[in-house]
Parts: C-alpha cells; sequence; structure tokens
C-alpha cells in the first residue's frame, strides 16, 4: 500500500489530507506483455493526516474534484 499526503483547496480553505492505496502495474514492461504500459490506483482512500475519516460530504467533495490529483501524487510518491 502507498500513502502519501496532499494539499487541496476544497471551497478556498488549504487543508492537507492523507492519500492511500494500491497501485498496480502491467503491460509490456511487466510479465513479458504484448499491451501497452499502465498504472492505475486501486482502493483509493482519502483520511485526515492523523489518519480518521472524513465527514461523509467531504470525503466525496474532495473525491469529485481532487480524485484524479490524488491518485497521480500517489503514483508519483511510488518513483
Amino acid at each position: 500500500m502507498a500513502y502519501t499526503t496532499i494539499t487541496i483547496y476544497p471551497k478556498g480553505i488549504e487543508c492537507e489530507v492523507q492519500v492511500e492505496g494500491y497501485i498496480a502495474r502491467g503491460g509490456s514492461n511487466y510479465y513479458g506483455s504484448d499491451e501497452p504500459a499502465w498504472v492505475e490506483v486501486e482502493d483509493m482512500t482519502i483520511t485526515r493526516t492523523d489518519g480518521s475519516k472524513l465527514p461523509k460530504r467531504a470525503a466525496k467533495l474532495i473525491e469529485k474534484e481532487y480524485g484524479d490529483y490524488a491518485a497521480e501524487a500517489l503514483i508519483e510518491s511510488e518513483w
């Protein structure tokens, strides 16, 4: 499982959240496959930096607005 902390600005308020998830890789660079190389994040969760859950509305808002950014940051943290 990979972890990283990102800074986001939901509704103009700066805050840090922790992102965690599993990074799956595959394609031509892995296991001798002929398909193009790919990387994706599975089971991504976004929590407070202390690991406690966010309120449901806040979690949905952050996932909608920053989900792609969070996944990219998580992948980059593993390089």
